[in-house]
């Protein structure tokens, strides 16, 4: 879809590039239009390759569903998924420019003026061409393979003074699959281990897809190290692979899955609630059930909402039901965020406006987690992975 809705888009780009370097370097239309076009042609090898495997029946052969990252991937897979961002990166800026050509053409703009701005028009687009493919080559490379740990210091009011400086070790969409490296999986495992987080919180997501990936990532987070507890909840690719199995396996490997239900926990003489609710495209929960399931929490000194799927209407209820917290993923934080004349651009707020960090919402902090591995795209932009640490303080 993304090959066939970005076609007009590369012409358009490719047509006023070539153009540009043309006039601005005088080489030959002949050979700019060819080297410009071969290099578009290369970013549709990948979607003509999957229709080649299709219309042969042979779609699950090709390499992206084998185990591991093999060359196809870097010759085919990541080259597209990089000349797309970079277009949708630069067309927003050549349009502009090409507006601006065509008010420099009216007849009350000086004839110099015309000329000079046709040259620096040109010059510009070339090097927004040159700009974008090297930066958004090193972003996605930045943002896909390191893992950040991102720390959100959050004062609470009227916080008991026993949960000053408690730290909230939370994470989700590990995403274990052939493209979540071990590099990342490995500073996971150093997170889950260190024994420096009071509470583990996980949203979901353990997996993409297929069985063969849980038992190398229940490894890795296996055995965890909180001081209090680890809890986890239902994700989306948890449910459609094995919505049985996955928390089985993992309350087997030291975690505590909730489903609709809630867990008290004590600390320090006080009692933390985490309510773990299932609300995933497969299984959503009722506004009439969440409300019942809220209204029955058990008191607490600290209440924990943890989501997978941060909807508004789950944010909206912990509010009213006097929640501090409320974790939730899913979003991998945009996951690609391009720009449009520099603005960024989050397709996952049509589905929340919950997509990312911190939130306050009457009273209620909400945290958001890009997660950790990936989902329909092999890469990240501008949406890094991270691991995310909260450290409560009170008011």
């Amino acid at each position: 879809m993304a090959a066939i809705l970005s076609a007009p888009l590369f012409f358009y780009v490719g047509r006023r590039l070539s153009t540009a370097i043309t006039n601005r370097f005088k080489i030959s239309k002949k050979i700019t239009l060819s080297f410009v076009f071969a290099v578009i042609l290369w970013y549709y090898l990948y979607p003509i390759t999957i229709m080649v495997f299709h219309l042969n029946g042979s779609i699950r052969s090709l390499f992206v569903f084998k185990p591991g990252l093999h060359w196809p991937d870097y010759l085919l897979l990541y080259p597209f998924w990089w000349g797309f961002i970079c277009l949708l990166e630069t067309v927003s800026f050549f349009a502009l420019l090409d507006i601006f050509t065509l008010i420099s053409r009216l007849k009350i703009v000086p004839y110099p003026v015309k000329t000079k701005w046709r040259n620096t028009q040109e010059f510009l687009k070339i090097g927004l061409v040159l700009f974008f493919l090297v930066y958004v080559g090193a972003r996605i490379y930045i943002d896909t393979n390191q893992v950040r740990i991102n720390t959100h210091n959050i004062t609470i009011q009227n916080l008991p003074e026993e949960f000053q400086n408690l730290h909230i070790g939370f994470f989700g969409d590990i995403h274990a699959d052939r493209y979540t490296k071990n590099k990342k999986l490995e500073k996971l495992e150093k997170f889950v281990h260190s024994g420096k987080e009071d509470l583990l919180l996980f949203s979901g997501d353990l997996i993409s897809n297929g069985k063969s990936y849980v038992k190398q990532t229940l490894k890795i987070i296996g055995g965890p190290k909180a001081g209090t507890a680890s809890i986890a909840c239902m994700g989306d690719h948890d449910f459609w692979t094995d919505s049985r199995g996955i928390p089985g396996q993992m309350e087997a490997h030291g975690w505590t899955f909730l489903q609709d239900e809630h867990r008290l926990l004590p600390y320090k003489g006080k009692k933390i609630l985490v309510t773990g609710i299932t609300h995933i495209y497969s299984k959503r929960i009722s506004k009439h059930e969440l409300k019942k399931l809220l209204s029955r929490a058990p008191a607490a000194g600290l209440k924990i909402l943890l989501v997978h799927q941060p909807r508004e209407m789950l944010v909206e209820a912990a509010a009213e039901y006097g929640y501090h917290l409320l974790l939730g993923g899913h979003t991998h934080g945009g996951q690609i965020v391009p720009h449009l004349f520099g603005i960024p651009l989050n397709v996952n707020r049509e589905e929340t406006p919950f997509v990312n960090g911190r939130y306050l919402y009457n009273g209620l902090h909400v945290v958001i987690t890009n997660g950790i591995g990936l989902t329909l795209a092999p890469v990240r932009y501008h949406a890094p992975a991270e691991i995310t640490r909260i450290v409560l303080e009170r008011n």
